[in-house]
């Protein structure tokens, strides 16, 4: 059966799991530049992980990354939060008494995601001037995302939040799912494989034609090259046998079993960073953008719809 095409010229640039960094989001706002993209989708895990409380005191200020204590000269200050918020990271500045308040977990974990929302929020204004006008982008959030994020990102022109449903772009067909099979951090968007099947079914239904649409799901195909990570234990801990990580396939089996019942054009996934690759399943094209958001580094890839299979170019910059 011959497969057929979407929007004729339609290129589209796809990154993943950038966990808050304010860096890896410009660069990907200037995706249609830089590689010509007509299409932009950004994939899940949108927000960051921590919350680095800064105590600012005298002509000095402290804040603790990695278990190590760092100290900065009150001038250095606006460098440094530039820094740490390039990393993903949430920095807050304030007293001592800031920090002893954040070093409850709740008042923690609020803050935290106050702090996740409003970094959207200027995400979104960049966008509207960078890209705006010119190219919308379908979002969708991962399993790390709590689900306040779907309403930040909801459709405004630039952005069109695609979660659990079919949008239309351009000509081009996407159908999104952030949810993820079990982690071992029990993360907001995670649940059982059947029940991701059932999730997966209900978006896919809304596709007309699956030949000629992508698949915009955050955890990867089981047992591919797109899903290779370390295994650890129960104390989340890697588990290496003689000072080797021992790796194993977390992808999701609903995942996979569906990308093979329905054979779309393309599928775009991330969740495991480490795994960045293109794989062929039967008339699919699957790929891991991979990330190392922390580093400031956006990884993607540009996909060419005009080509059969459609052409994948893995990116980094």
């Amino acid at each position: 059966m011959r497969r057929r095409r979407s929007a004729r010229g339609a290129r589209v640039f796809f990154a993943t799991d950038l966990h808050g960094s304010d860096l890896c989001f410009k660069k990907f706002c200037a995706a249609p530049e830089f590689y010509g993209a007509t299409h932009l989708i950004l994939g899940g895990d949108l927000t960051g992980k921590l919350l680095i409380p800064v105590v600012a005191d005298g002509e000095r200020a402290t804040f603790r990354l990695g278990g190590v204590t760092e100290e900065i000269a009150l001038s250095d200050l606006d460098g440094q939060l530039k820094r740490l918020g390039n990393m993903g990271y949430y920095p807050v500045v304030g007293d001592a008494a800031m920090a002893e308040e954040l070093s409850d977990g709740r008042r923690y974990e609020q803050r935290l995601q106050d702090e996740a929302l409003a970094r959207a929020r200027r995400w979104i204004d960049y966008a509207a001037e960078k890209v705006g006008g010119s190219v919308q982008i379908l979002v969708a959030g991962g399993n790390d995302d709590d689900p306040a994020i779907d309403e930040v990102f909801r459709d405004d022109g630039v952005f069109i939040n695609g979660e659990g449903r079919v949008a239309e772009i351009g000509g081009v067909t996407i159908a999104s799912c952030g949810w993820s099979n079990p982690t071992p951090w029990d993360t907001p968007r995670e649940c059982s494989e059947d029940e991701l099947r059932a999730r997966l079914d209900a978006v896919v239904a809304g596709v007309g034609d699956p030949s000629a649409a992508i698949f915009n799901f955050h955890v990867p195909p089981h047992d591919t090259a797109l899903d290779v990570c370390p295994e650890v234990d129960d104390e989340l801990r890697v588990v290496t046998v003689m000072g080797s990580p021992v790796l194993q396939h977390a992808g999701s089996t609903a995942v996979r079993a569906l990308i093979e019942a329905v054979q779309p054009r393309v599928s775009v996934h991330g969740h495991i960073h480490e795994s960045r690759g293109v794989e062929q399943i039967g008339r699919t094209t699957a790929v891991n953008a991979g990330s190392e958001y922390s580093e400031g580094v956006l990884l993607g890839a540009v996909i060419d719809l005009d080509r059969d299979p459609a052409g994948v170019v893995l990116t980094a910059g």
